[in-house]
C-alpha cells in the first residue's frame, strides 16, 4: 500500500514538473518576428526620439524607439541592441509611428524576410502571419525633414551721390 502512494506521489510530481518545465522551454520566444528599421532623410531635431508601436490581433504588440539619426534606442534616446518584435504564430500586425519628431513626411515599406511562409505584407505597414512560426517580415519606417530655410540678410547699398561735373564751355566763332 505504501508503496502504491510513493508511485502516484511520485508520478504526480513528474506530471507537475513537466507541466512547469513546458511554458519554460518557449520562454525563449517560439513565434515570429517583425524586425522595424527607421530611415530619416534630412536631418530631424537633435534629441528626437521616435517611437513605433506595433498593435496586434493575438500577441501585445510592443513599443520600439529609435533617436534622431534612426538607431534603436530606449525612450530617452539612448541606443540599444534590439528592433525586433516577436508576435505569435496567427498573428495581424500593424506598425504605426506614435511619435515622428515633426516630420514632413511619413512612410512604410513591409518586406517579408527571404525565408518567409505563410506570410504576407498586406499594406506598408501591415504584417500578416498566417498559421505559421519562425517566420518574418521587416517593416522600413521612414520620416522626412524639409531643409531647414537659410536666410542670408543683405545689408542694403549705401545711397551713391552724384558728383558734378564741371566743364569749360566751349565756344567757337
Amino acid at each position: 500500500m505504501r508503496r502504491a502512494r510513493y508511485g502516484t506521489v511520485m508520478v504526480i510530481a513528474i506530471a507537475i514538473g513537466m507541466f512547469l518545465a513546458i511554458p519554460s522551454a518557449f520562454a525563449g520566444r517560439v513565434g515570429n518576428q517583425i524586425t522595424l528599421e527607421k530611415v530619416v532623410v534630412g536631418t530631424a531635431p537633435a534629441g528626437t526620439v521616435f517611437s513605433v508601436q506595433v498593435t496586434c490581433d493575438e500577441s501585445p504588440g510592443d513599443t520600439v524607439f529609435f533617436d534622431e539619426t534612426g538607431h534603436a534606442s530606449d525612450e530617452n534616446g539612448d541606443q540599444v541592441p534590439s528592433n525586433v518584435v516577436f508576435v505569435d504564430a496567427t498573428d495581424t500586425c500593424t506598425v504605426t509611428e506614435t511619435v515622428d519628431g515633426d516630420a514632413t513626411s511619413v512612410g512604410y515599406e513591409c518586406a517579408p524576410d527571404a525565408n518567409a511562409v505563410r506570410t504576407e505584407c498586406t499594406d506598408g505597414n501591415v504584417v500578416d502571419f498566417v498559421d505559421v512560426v519562425n517566420s518574418g517580415a521587416t517593416v522600413t519606417v521612414t520620416n522626412t525633414f524639409a531643409p531647414t530655410p537659410t536666410t542670408t540678410t543683405v545689408a542694403p547699398a549705401a545711397p551713391v551721390t552724384p558728383t558734378p561735373v564741371v566743364a569749360a564751355a566751349n565756344f567757337t566763332g
